[in-house]
């Protein structure tokens, strides 16, 4: 039994559309040198890790309580600096159960591994599962991460008769710094605010109960949007409008709403 982590690039495929070979492998550079950097300055000698494209796959030797917090601080480290140095936001999944990576034949030319396990299937499914920035956690996780680590920062949330673990990466402090802030903006104004982004939003203030921090948030977002370009307005715009989207979580259309209906007081 193992923990087993996949990670990937949000918006890695419209990225890349962006961009020509020599800036995509730059890209790519990047995103894996910050990888290793992370492995590095870390004590993660437990954690083993694979990177496939804009893909990271990571697992424990065990389930012991030491290697699933190695491997929570090993992912926010790596979410975190990726976001700060790189403007990438990761999405992944941790699942728990058997986990193996196969030796294989290998041709000259043609190197192959192998990688099989219950735990790795349910991490790449639940990867998705939630259109959010952040970590979705198994039940399993969860219930072990509440046991041995207090300082985790994992929220709870209903989706259609069931219940997610997230693991935050994106925290209401990273959006009231200015260039943290500026960067999100940047990335969600690029992909015309998809539903992750304002999942996101909700997940970094679920657990704020001072109205002052939320209205700041998104004080600071629309003065973002409207000072950006002379297409501010079309971009405020957008912004409200796609806050309604049907994969938008209620809860957040609703503390959005209450905030409009101050600010139009």
């Amino acid at each position: 039994m193992k923990y087993v982590a996949f990670l990937d690039i949000l918006g890695f495929k419209n990225k890349l559309r962006s961009q020509n070979q020599l800036e995509a492998k730059q890209f790519i550079g990047d995103f894996s040198r910050t990888i290793y950097s992370v492995f590095n300055g870390g004590e993660f000698h437990d954690i083993h890790g694979y990177v496939v494209s804009d893909s990271v796959i990571l697992h424990t030797s065990d389930t012991a309580s030491h290697s699933l917090i190695a491997l929570y601080d090993l992912i926010q480290q790596i979410c975190q600096k990726e976001f700060v140095e790189h403007g990438i936001l990761i999405r992944g999944a941790i699942a728990k159960g058997e986990f193996d990576k196969m030796p294989a034949a290998e041709l000259p030319n043609l190197q192959k591994g192998l990688m099989v396990g219950q735990a790795y299937v349910d991490a790449y499914l639940l990867e998705g599962s939630v259109k959010s920035i952040g970590i979705n956690l198994s039940e399993p996780v969860y219930q072990d991460i509440r046991e041995c680590y207090s300082n985790a920062d994992v929220v709870d949330e209903k989706f259609e008769n069931q219940v997610r673990y997230i693991m935050r990466t994106i925290t209401v402090d990273t959006l009231l710094e200015p260039d943290s802030l500026r960067q999100f903006v940047s990335l969600a104004n690029a992909s015309e605010w998809l539903p992750h982004y304002y999942n996101t939003l909700h997940f970094a203030l679920k657990l704020v109960n001072s109205d002052g921090k939320v209205n700041q948030v998104f004080d600071n977002i629309f003065h973002l949007l409207r000072s950006a370009d002379d297409s501010g307005w079309r971009k405020i715009d957008r912004f409200v409008e796609n806050a309604f989207q049907s994969e938008v979580i209620s809860h957040f259309k609703t503390r959005f709403l209450r905030y409009i209906r101050t600010h139009l007081q």
